[in-house]
């Protein structure tokens, strides 16, 4: 094991992830909510967890770093689908373990959710920046100077005047 985490404290994240596990099952949201760690823009599915969990095994301790990671064995209840391997990654925080919501999510996955997100929004920034420079070459403003400059834009054909029109006659009414 890892010097930063001893053998006990490896035990007392166990526990903690089992307190966690057990709230699910039992419907005990507060309980729940309350062991773990969830950042700003992550949100947690109590009721799907509690709906979908009808029991659970958990392994043994696993210490990596300051985190310690215990991977649960969930069965599902009838009709529902969960995974049915969830490697749950724990963190002190103060002087408890608590379940690093985002961190296990991203085990799981196998991918780092907030650095995909990032880059996402960071795409869709760009093409945005893009695209308002784009216009503001067509309204002829001059870009940001923070804003890559985009190819130019050809200025609309002016419009063509139509010759004006005589009046038009009526057909003479019959008698």
């Amino acid at each position: 094991m890892d010097a930063s985490v001893s053998p006990s404290q490896a035990a007392a994240a166990r526990t903690a992830a089992d307190a966690f596990l057990a709230a699910v099952v039992r419907g005990d949201e507060a309980a729940a909510r309350a062991a773990l760690i969830v950042r700003e823009g992550e949100s947690v599915d109590f009721a799907t967890m509690h709906a979908s969990t009808a029991s659970y095994a958990l392994g043994e301790p696993a210490v990596e770093g300051d985190t310690v990671v215990v991977v649960a064995t969930i069965v599902a209840k009838p009709g529902q689908d969960v995974p049915p391997s969830l490697p749950i990654v724990l963190r002190r925080v103060d002087a408890r373990w608590k379940i690093d919501m985002g961190a296990s999510m991203n085990r799981l996955l196998g991918v780092d959710l907030g650095a995909l997100m990032s880059e996402m929004v960071k795409g869709v920034g760009d093409a945005m920046a893009a695209g308002f420079s784009a216009v503001a070459g067509a309204l002829g403003a001059e870009p940001a100077a923070d804003v890559p400059a985009s190819p130019p834009v050809p200025a609309p054909a002016p419009k063509r005047k139509r010759p004006a029109s005589s009046p038009k006659r009526r057909p003479p009414r019959a008698t």
